[in-house]
């Protein structure tokens, strides 16, 4: 079994449903100090694709107007780590009448963008480091308020905002924070040559985007356990075995194309009982995460006070700097 290093942690890192977000202002006040956004950078892209080009043999009448949707986290320099740009553009994204209100989607993909170099494509590879320094200089108490709505900007859009099934196509890496928000989706593929983990304690960092919920909500105590304790990285195949992931692909267009397909099988169906069936899946799932997730983001708070977590992250950063 691959075993993470401080090398491999870095990966080249170069309404019905419970109520459990912050305001969306809130979340946006919080980290407008940090990110400064600006309308030329697009961390996360949105497009809609027809379900007639997709799966023309599943086009009929009723669905002549149905589209899927596919979100695409766009940081492909660092391996699509998060930042609070990501959290708020993701989180606006499923604000907006793209998603939110448009009545034409019937099921949507979660993705992230291919490698613009040789290197191997991510879905994810966590938090971003310069991000997670940030916290690392900032106060226990800030902290812990900081990490739940940065949480929130990616749970509530999937969980509450959302309307419609999603499906995760982990077309690379999926790790820490990466892999936890693909957990929220409702079902997830993976192309074949992927590392799948969970590596906050290989860092010195409590885990926290509600991975101590949903690991061991899908895979069980202990083998939820073992992954969070160690902070293994697992094959694909192995996150199959465990019950982490409903296929394997190989090769990132085969999986794009595949993970569509299965959207458009979903979104054929009649949209009401597909919704009904998805509030009770949902409604199950959530139940307990409020607390989980607060929990989460207390003990992540405490984590980033200690030392040799800024030490660890310091040096990563420098790595990944003179790498480029």
């Amino acid at each position: 079994m691959f075993r993470p290093t401080p090398n491999s942690l870095m990966m080249k890192q170069s309404s019905s449903f419970p109520l459990f977000l912050f305001n969306t202002h809130v979340v946006r006040r919080a980290f407008s100090s940090s990110s400064r956004l600006h309308a030329e950078e697009k961390f996360v892209l949105f497009e809609e694709i027809p379900l007639s080009q997709i799966a023309p043999n599943l086009t009929t009448s009723n669905t002549a107007s149905t589209t899927i949707g596919l979100v695409t986290i766009n940081k492909p320099d660092k391996m699509n780590a998060l930042c609070p740009k990501t959290a708020i553009q993701f989180r606006e994204l499923f604000e907006s009448d793209q998603i939110c209100n448009n009545k034409n989607l019937g099921c949507l993909v979660l993705t992230g963008a291919k490698s613009n170099t040789q290197g191997k494509s991510a879905f994810s590879a966590g938090g971003d480091f310069d991000f997670l320094l940030e916290r690392c200089n900032d106060q226990p108490f800030n902290n812990s308020a900081r990490m739940l709505q940065f949480y929130n900007s990616f749970l509530t859009p999937l969980l509450k905002l959302c309307p419609i099934p999603t499906i995760s196509a982990l077309n690379g890496h999926a790790i820490g924070a990466g892999l936890a928000i693909a957990l929220a989706t409702d079902i997830r593929f993976v192309e074949a040559n992927a590392k799948l983990g969970v590596n906050f304690v290989n860092l010195g960092l409590s885990p926290g985007m509600a991975s101590t919920y949903f690991l061991p909500y899908l895979l069980g105590h202990q083998s939820a356990s073992a992954l969070l304790l160690t902070g293994d990285l697992i094959s694909a195949q192995k996150a199959l075995e465990l019950g982490m992931v409903y296929e394997v692909i190989e090769g990132e267009d085969q999986l794009r194309e595949r993970a569509l397909e299965y959207a458009a099988r979903i979104a054929r169906n009649p949209p009401i009982a597909t919704k009904l069936c998805l509030k009770n899946l949902r409604m199950q799932q959530l139940e307990g995460l409020e607390k989980m997730i607060i929990r989460e983001a207390d003990a992540q708070a405490q984590s980033y006070a200690d030392p040799i977590l800024k030490q660890t992250i310091e040096s990563l950063i420098r790595k990944s700097n003179e790498k480029k």
